[in-house]
């Protein structure tokens, strides 16, 4: 029997070593199919943003002082935009998913300082999860969505705004009555906690659920 042709090598880019002890931005400025983003130890490195080896585009990276921005070419090829980003678990991201796509995930889980994530283009479904809250993580939807879930470490009180309304919001499992435009909760501590989570939706979403742990 003849033997299946090998899967091609991932699309990768890999950089930033020896990179400053300081917060960083992460930026994806182009639209993709699907984003997944994490954080891990690259042994030195600052970033890795890879796709797959068919996939219709591949990475480029630059990078100037603190801020990294990744992009995506054309390669010709039919495969999907499936866009994986390894951060330095290190460092405290500002990640910034500017191009849009149909599915976004990004977990911070093992940030050992924290960091915050702006999702400012459409999406159909976005999951974001943070650590256990390092001064004020947040999170801000400004380019609208039809699900977003957020999941939050550790049990530091969180704010939650719907500026634009949504169809359905729920709060570690409570549901919200009446979500119009301006809507805001806060948990009870809120404004005078160190450690918080703060969560802004500028535009409109469907369903918006948050939950710690």
């Amino acid at each position: 029997m003849g033997q299946a042709a090998p899967s091609e090598p991932d699309q990768s880019v890999r950089g930033g070593t020896g990179y400053a002890a300081k917060p960083y931005t992460f930026q994806l400025a182009s639209g993709a199919d699907v984003v997944r983003v994490s954080v891990a130890d690259l042994g030195g490195a600052l970033y890795d943003v890879s796709t797959p080896g068919d996939s219709k585009a591949a990475p480029t990276v630059d990078v100037d002082k603190a801020s990294v921005v990744a992009r995506l070419r054309n390669t010709g090829k039919a495969g999907p935009s499936l866009v994986t980003v390894l951060l330095a678990r290190d460092v405290r991201w500002h990640v910034r998913l500017t191009g849009g796509a149909s599915d976004e995930a990004v977990d911070l889980t093992g940030a050992t300082l924290g960091g915050d994530v702006e999702l400012s283009a459409g999406t159909s479904r976005a999951e974001v999860t943070l650590p256990a809250a390092a001064g004020t993580q947040k999170v801000a939807l400004s380019g609208g969505a039809s699900l977003l879930e957020v999941r939050l470490g550790g049990s530091a009180p969180v704010r939650v705004a719907a500026r634009d309304g949504a169809g359905d919001v729920r709060i570690d499992g409570q549901p919200q009555a009446g979500v119009a435009g301006g809507f805001v909760y806060a948990a009870p501590g809120w404004e005078t906690a160190k450690d918080r989570f703060d969560i802004d939706a500028a535009e409109g979403v469907s369903s918006l659920t948050v939950t710690h742990g």
